[in-house]
């Protein structure tokens, strides 16, 4: 940004004019007053035309303040970021939300607005087009898809009966002699259970293409997102998986796992399958590995699959036809193929990736099983609601008040219920759906390799933003840049996307993007470095008074073990200097790093007196 941007953007916070009480402005407002509007996608603007005479003087607030009446005029304001508002009521300018400022826009000011308000119309216009033009496109494709001849075609987006019958189908042709349990629960839920057979994951690649959006927590609503795979094929707001385990595969699991830590396990008796499903190991913990054996069979069952019951491989959708790549390249079902890809070239999971595909399977099992209780606690409140007859009132007096009552409020206590147990499924879907996402711990075993990939991948990217500014650069007509783009690798809705003016009027990738990417190369390769300095560490034990104090740079995990149970000033210390009690381990633990080290030195120092 120049400094004459910076200057303009500066002067209207200097020029806001007083308003009066109840905030409302009672400057008269003239063509290129420059305003400003706190609502998403507005900012800083300058109005361009006014229709109609002013009234200020008639404005007045209402609402306690939360809105303004009255006026006259109406005004078309152009706005920075290149959006456009035509004949807004005098009152709404006056408002809370809006600021009008004492100064004034040249006409030169007012017509490279907008211009560049025109520039931002025709991209969205183009992309919308674009985005059009490619949903049709892969829905033809998809209706005329032979790999996907036996589902059903038709216009259920979301209700799920007909995703239901798809999901049935898709499973019956990809899994012959696996048994699928496809439950349409109520409106818009679907769940699917199974045993043994294959894993989640290939499942999930198949059951989520039906998917028709998601819950969105912050704005407390589902978001529906209707893709071409749902709007020919149905949807449904929730799909839901459960994979069980039959004795067979547990002993499976459990041989595999004294197989492959024969060592760590040696002169330990082999447990029995119902005592992993009972959950009696949980408290059986694996020696020098700080893990317990329920946790390590789970992980070694996520990663199972009954081979004698997989007859074929997910079937992969045909690709889009050559001519239309670019196009349709915005609307695919990558998921499938990513599955298919791993089926056919195995990468063995280290332990970390075991132990989060476990974890993730964990709460994904927790819930299904919730969002199974809910959906039968929903039946049977309605089955217990649809006894009384609509608008049958309380017969106040009659020797059934009360047993009513009783029965009635019950009824509410059975959807309440319900409700409940819905949420704690929504909670336990989110975190299943968070595991992995928090970017590359420490604790990875190939965190290194993974960062170096990050920082091969984040200088592509440099050097691919470089190029397509200077490609803009050089050309100067919309079409001509995105042709340069196409031509760099673009798709044609990220070249789109690069040409369309910014909020100050800026197109490609701004400088910014650019110093912030240069600084995370520069963060990632730092992490790096400080990775294999800590990697090349020795672990450290040393007895102290009444505690023994470990840094263990294989677990990562900086600890404090005691012989017993501290007392309560001790835990208090412990937890003050972010300790955790970890029951695997045994020992107060927090992360081995600089951090962990200098908390554990304060430690130390009171627990020595």
């Amino acid at each position: 940004m120049n400094n004459n941007t910076q200057k303009q953007q500066q002067k209207p916070a200097q020029g806001a004019s007083s308003k009066a009480s109840g905030g409302i402005s009672m400057q008269v407002v003239t063509v290129g007053t420059r305003v400003s509007c706190a609502l998403p996608y507005c900012g800083q603007g300058v109005v361009f035309a006014i229709h109609g005479a002013q009234l200020p003087e008639s404005a007045q607030t209402m609402w306690d303040g939360v809105g303004v009446s009255g006026g006259n005029a109406q005004f078309d304001v152009v706005f920075e970021n290149g959006s456009i508002s035509h004949k807004l009521p005098e009152a709404i300018v006056r408002g809370i939300q809006w600021t009008i400022y004492d100064v004034q826009a040249s006409a030169e000011e007012i017509a490279q607005l907008l211009q560049n308000s025109e520039r931002k119309i025709a991209a969205d216009t183009l992309a919308r087009h674009n985005a059009q033009t490619a949903f049709a496109i892969e829905v033809e494709r998809l209706q005329a898809a032979p790999e996907l001849l036996h589902l059903t075609q038709g216009d259920d987006l979301y209700s799920g009966k007909l995703a239901a019958a798809n999901i049935r189908a898709a499973l019956r042709k990809a899994f012959p002699k696996v048994k699928f349990s496809v439950r349409k629960s109520h409106y818009g839920s679907v769940s699917v259970s199974w045993t043994d057979g294959p894993t989640q994951n290939a499942v999930v690649a198949i059951v989520n293409r039906h998917k028709g959006g998601y819950f969105d927590g912050m704005e407390d609503i589902y978001q529906h997102e209707k893709t071409p795979f749902v709007a020919v094929f149905g949807g449904a707001e929730y799909v839901w998986t459960r994979r069980e385990y039959s004795a067979q595969m547990i002993e499976r699991a459990i041989a595999g796992v004294f197989e492959r830590y024969a060592s760590n396990l040696a002169g330990m008796e082999r447990p029995t399958a119902s005592a992993f499903q009972t959950g009696q190991l949980f408290n059986v913990e694996v020696p020098a590995l700080c893990e317990s054996l329920q946790s390590m069979i789970r992980t070694e069952l996520a990663g199972l699959q009954d081979g004698e019951a997989l007859a074929r491989p997910v079937p992969v959708p045909v690709p889009a036809p050559a001519e239309a790549k670019d196009v349709t390249q915005v609307e695919q079902v990558p998921d499938v193929q990513d599955v298919t890809t791993t089926e056919q070239q195995p990468r063995a999971l280290n332990w970390y990736e075991r132990k989060q595909a476990a974890r993730r399977e964990r709460f994904g099992d927790r819930a299904a099983s919730l969002a199974d209780q809910s959906n039968r606690t929903y039946a049977r409140a309605r089955q217990m609601a649809s006894v009384i007859p609509f608008g049958q009132p309380i017969l106040a007096g009659h020797h059934s008040e009360q047993r009513d009552r009783n029965y009635r409020n019950r009824t509410h206590d059975t959807f309440g219920k319900s409700f409940q147990l819905q949420d704690k499924a929504k909670h336990y879907e989110a975190k299943a759906a968070s595991v992995g996402t928090g970017g590359i711990s420490s604790d990875d075993p190939d965190a290194i390799d993974k960062l170096q990939e990050q920082v091969q991948q984040l200088e592509k990217d440099q050097a691919q933003m470089k190029a397509a500014n200077q490609a803009i650069r050089k050309h100067k007509t919309p079409q001509a840049q995105v042709t340069a783009l196409l031509a760099l690798g673009f798709s044609e809705q990220l070249a789109t996307e690069a040409i369309r003016p910014d909020f100050c009027g800026r197109v490609g990738f701004p400088s910014y993007a650019l110093s912030n990417n240069n600084a995370n190369i520069r963060r990632i390769k730092q992490r790096i470095q400080e990775l294999e300095c800590r990697r090349a560490l020795q672990d450290i034990e040393i007895e102290g008074n009444g505690f023994t104090y470990r840094e263990d740079t294989e677990d990562n995990r900086v600890m404090f073990v005691f012989p017993g149970k501290p007392d309560e000033q001790t835990r208090t210390l412990l937890k003050r200097h972010a300790f955790k009690w970890s029951p695997s381990r045994g020992a107060w633990v927090r992360q081995l790093n600089n951090a962990g080290r200098w908390a554990a030195q304060q430690v130390r120092k009171v627990l020595e007196g």
